[in-house]
């Protein structure tokens, strides 16, 4: 029997891993429906994000997200195509703005400096654009830069996960094995990347996953706590 690999890179999703992505487009949800005389609350708002993100994961078009947008828009009761139209224009500019607030998940930020401290690779891989990464980064580049070795988006790749492409760019760029590397994400297509590519896979509870969708993947690892992604590797390494 082979013993467990050493983890020697960490490779993170970045919305709803690292960032609290879903507050800030759950937010733009609340702040748009406002303007069109709809209230509703933090958690409704919250909720539209993950139905929005948990269609579009592992798509990620334009026209996949101007798609789920106008049913949502439906839904909520926004009659016509131009009104339609129009808040999702909206949608977007508020999205955009909204952003460039985004924060960190608490506990994050420690992570990272243990993490580095133990001398291993932080990458990150996400399926947004590299002009989205820098929007929500603006607050926390302090938490973010001095841990992070590399941040692969998907203007640096053909395929977007589930496809593994991303992942083997990293071992490539660090000369690491796959099997080296635990692959930490909020959503079934980074759990399945993970298994497509060999490697093994933490499913973090605090994103826009749910645990039975995450679960259905079978991911070596279902945390609930950033703290618990050191317990793995104090165990493994």
């Amino acid at each position: 029997m082979s013993a467990t690999p050493v983890f020697k890179g960490l490779i993170f999703d970045l919305d709803g891993t690292l960032t609290d992505h879903p507050s800030v487009l759950g937010g733009a949800f609340a702040e748009c429906l406002k303007k069109y005389g709809k209230k509703i609350s933090v958690e409704e708002g919250q909720r539209l994000a993950k139905e929005m993100q948990l269609q579009v994961a592992g798509i990620e078009s334009t026209f996949s997200y101007i798609k789920v947008l106008n049913k949502i828009t439906k839904e909520q009761g926004i009659g016509g195509f131009f009104r339609r139209l129009r808040f999702i224009r909206n949608f977007i500019k508020i999205f955009h703005a909204f952003t460039r607030k985004t924060k960190m998940f608490s506990g994050i930020p420690e992570l990272l400096q243990m993490v580095h401290a133990r001398g291993m690779k932080i990458c990150i891989v996400t399926s947004s654009s590299r002009s989205e990464v820098n929007r929500s980064l603006t607050e926390v580049r302090d938490q973010f830069d001095p841990y992070v070795d590399a941040v692969i988006t998907r203007d640096d790749i053909k395929d977007v996960k589930p496809n593994p492409a991303s992942l083997f760019v990293v071992t490539a760029r660090f000369g690491l094995e796959i099997s080296q590397c635990l692959v930490v994400g909020d959503s079934w297509h980074d759990i399945r990347a993970a298994k497509n590519a060999g490697a093994r896979s933490a499913a973090v509870l605090w994103g826009y996953g749910t645990l039975e969708n995450l679960s259905a993947e079978s991911p070596d690892f279902i945390v609930k706590t950033p703290q618990e992604i050191l317990e793995i590797l104090a165990q493994k390494n």
